[in-house]
């Protein structure tokens, strides 16, 4: 067997990614992106919009300054977006809507993976979950980079479609520091004030286990990086972007990468 990857640090959403969105005022549109680490001229101090495209009509709003420097390599940057009221974007209009992020600067940039989700109170919408191409660049001046390489000032985002699970597949929740049994992996990372101990809200006390040994050859599963790699099993994405979560049970969860692995054999 062999170790997953290792995962960054968690950054705790305040609410569970939702698809009901019943409250139809747009509050904020959350954009949590992160630059690549390669090459050194990646980074930028460019200025940035988000645009919501519906029915051929746009809604552009800038993203706003943070104290920090931002588009650092490495870096990740969280914003609230705020758009006017007369975009009227109702969770019915996002869900049919282009999510695109433009910039008019020739500083270009390669960011390396962004979650957008609108909020409406506390219920959110996600409409982007996704890495970035290594290759697609943000600039207005297409000679800012060599081929392969292309730049644009505008991309459209890849929507986020929930990924298919295996269903029936056994799961149970276990404390960190409790003994993974034998043909289960860890698939996820919670913190459970109910649980193991409670306390004070650090991430976190709680793991999610799936038992994997009675699967096909082909099946696919999400888990928690560092940690050995069944055998039979093999690495198929190294880095899956995940969203923090608050659940109906006040549970907390804390990673924001999972790896995908599938069994070969």
């Amino acid at each position: 067997m062999h170790p997953a990857r290792s995962m960054t640090a968690a950054l705790c959403l305040p609410a569970a990614l939702a698809t009901d969105g019943s409250a139809q005022s747009l509050s904020y549109v959350l954009v949590r992106q992160r630059t690549a680490n390669e090459p050194a001229y990646a980074k930028t101090n460019g200025v940035y919009n988000l645009i919501i495209e519906t029915d051929g009509q746009q809604c552009t709003a800038r993203f706003p300054r943070l104290r920090q420097n931002e588009r650092e390599l490495g870096g990740t940057d969280e914003y609230f977006v705020r758009f006017p009221a007369s975009c009227a974007l109702t969770p019915a209009k996002l869900a049919r809507s282009k999510i695109l992020i433009s910039t008019g600067s020739s500083d270009a940039w390669l960011p390396r993976s962004f979650l957008v989700a609108a909020y409406y109170g506390l219920q959110p919408l996600k409409l982007v979950d996704t890495t970035w191409p290594a290759t697609q660049w943000f600039s207005r001046d297409a000679g800012d980079v060599s081929a392969p390489n292309t730049a644009r000032p505008t991309w459209e985002l890849p929507r986020w479609v929930s990924p298919p699970e295996t269903p029936g597949l056994p799961r149970q929740e276990i404390c960190m520091t409790a003994r993974t049994p034998d043909g289960w992996i860890r698939t996820d990372l919670l913190y459970d004030a109910a649980a193991c101990g409670g306390g004070p809200a650090v991430c976190a006390n709680t793991t999610v286990v799936t038992q994997y040994r009675d699967l096909p050859v082909g099946s696919e599963l999400l888990i928690l990086p560092n940690q050995p790699v069944p055998a039979g099993w093999t690495v198929t994405v190294a880095s899956v972007p995940v969203n923090e979560f608050v659940d109906v049970r006040g549970r907390i969860r804390c990673v924001t990468e999972l790896v995908r692995i599938k069994r070969v054999q």
